[in-house]
């Protein structure tokens, strides 16, 4: 990391030293032609240090070098096996583990029920007040209320105790004995771990890393609005309540193969920039990271959709961006994370070796 900075600001009322003192910069420009003669790498930020886009930039690239650590040396809980024929997540997990560190620990939904039962009446009486003072719980019944508080507490035990930073559950594996955990998954997101829907172990180890560098959830690309140049953000009934606007609504929904009830979190998502990052297997057993900055647009909820759902506007076209996203092969599950990181992201590909391909 090169900083390319000077004592002072501006030419502007320049004292007689002011050549002497600030003359720097082609001395950065003599060292980074050498350094890139010699195959070395790096990375220059450049400005006053008193500038706020300055300070914004390094503590960007700070936090990418972070996550390219915290990427490495995980340990995902997954529910079930990744589902058969999405080919964009298909990654044999002792290729993660010999790549990245990272372990694959199974919670069956066996484990989950035997954990449940150690749930304390108090823990789940705990939880369901907070989520009375903080949602609008009006639209689901006590029961299946405490019943989703119980498989998530369950859950976060049993990841707790191997160390877990993220999880994947596959819903075509948890068919009956407990509801699928769209709630627990919900819950882990907003606390920072990382998820990844349909055992999905890659993108869900994505979800550490980036929460150190902003608040981030898993999502995927769902339906386009042509008209408006939007994409309709959604997936089955897991999302991070940390993205709302304002009042979160508590719902239910059957878990597809499942027919016992889920409790899902529905919202406004606040509007405003998002980075979306798609984690995929690249080409000779690389990975490959293709992102690109997003807003999240103004949408009331759509009565038509029962899952939590958001609207994002690509800055070019929705033909553009949909066009470069599939030649450079991006995958349909992404991580969102809240303002621009894409510095951060470019840093963390740097450091693991990944290809970097970014969509405007």
């Amino acid at each position: 990391l090169i900083l390319d900075v000077t004592p002072d600001a501006t030419l502007a009322n320049m004292p007689d030293d002011f050549l002497m003192k600030n003359h720097g910069i082609h001395g950065v420009m003599d060292l980074t032609s050498v350094l890139y003669r010699r195959g070395v790498d790096y990375t220059v930020i450049a400005g006053h240090p008193a500038e706020q886009e300055f300070r914004h930039r390094l503590s960007t690239f700070v936090a990418g070098v972070r996550a390219a650590g915290l990427l490495q040396e995980q340990t995902i809980g997954i529910t079930g096996k990744p589902f058969v024929g999405m080919g964009d997540f298909a990654v044999n997990f002792s290729v993660l583990k010999e790549r990245f560190g990272i372990s694959t620990i199974s919670i069956d939904k066996e484990s989950i029920i035997r954990a449940c039962g150690d749930i304390r009446a108090s823990e789940i009486e705990k939880l369901r007040q907070l989520d009375l003072e903080t949602s609008d719980a009006s639209g689901i019944e006590q029961d299946i209320h405490e019943r989703d508080i119980r498989s998530y507490l369950a859950i976060k035990e049993l990841l707790d105790r191997e160390d877990a930073t993220g999880y994947t559950m596959n819903f075509q594996h948890v068919l009956d004995g407990i509801p699928v955990p769209f709630y627990a998954c919900s819950r882990l997101q907003a606390l920072g771990y990382g998820y990844g829907g349909e055992g999905d172990v890659l993108t869900a180890a994505l979800g550490h890393p980036l929460n150190a560098v902003a608040m981030s959830k898993f999502d995927e690309f769902f339906c386009p609005d042509w008209n408006e140049d939007r994409i309709l953000m959604s997936h089955m009934g897991e999302t991070d309540p940390r993205f709302a606007k304002g009042p979160i609504k508590l719902g239910s929904r059957t878990g597809f193969l499942n027919q016992m009830d889920s409790v899902i979190f529905r919202f406004e998502a606040e509007p405003g920039p998002v980075t979306f990052a798609s984690l995929t297997p690249g080409r000779k057993n690389d990975f490959k990271i293709v992102a690109g900055v997003l807003d999240i647009v103004a949408s009331p909820i759509l009565d038509q959709i029962e899952g939590p759902h958001y609207l994002v506007r690509p800055r070019d076209s929705l033909s553009v961006f949909l066009e470069q996203y599939a030649a450079v092969g991006g995958g349909h599950h992404v991580y969102i994370s809240r303002g621009d990181i894409l510095l951060a992201l470019r840093t963390m590909s740097k450091i693991l070796d990944f290809e970097f391909h970014e969509i405007n």
